[in-house]
């Protein structure tokens, strides 16, 4: 039998990648998944500490709104 902690594994653990959305929105996402449709990686990867300082450094707090059809 295996345990709870045998079968979770934590995806933020893993070598992550900065991605942001077209609306302008960063996020972190696993490098070994497919970018989800609306977001691009911006080419920094890393540890998910060093992704999310890297996101710190970037962002300037802007997003584009959606705009509503």
């Amino acid at each position: 039998m295996v345990s709870n902690e045998e079968e979770y594994v934590d995806w933020q653990s893993g070598e992550l990648t900065v991605v942001k959305s077209i609306q302008g929105h960063y996020s972190i996402w696993p490098t070994d998944k497919d970018i989800p449709d609306g977001w691009e990686e911006i080419g920094f990867k890393g540890q998910k500490e060093a992704c999310l300082k890297k996101i710190e450094e970037i962002w300037d707090g802007n997003v584009v709104p959606n705009k509503k059809t």
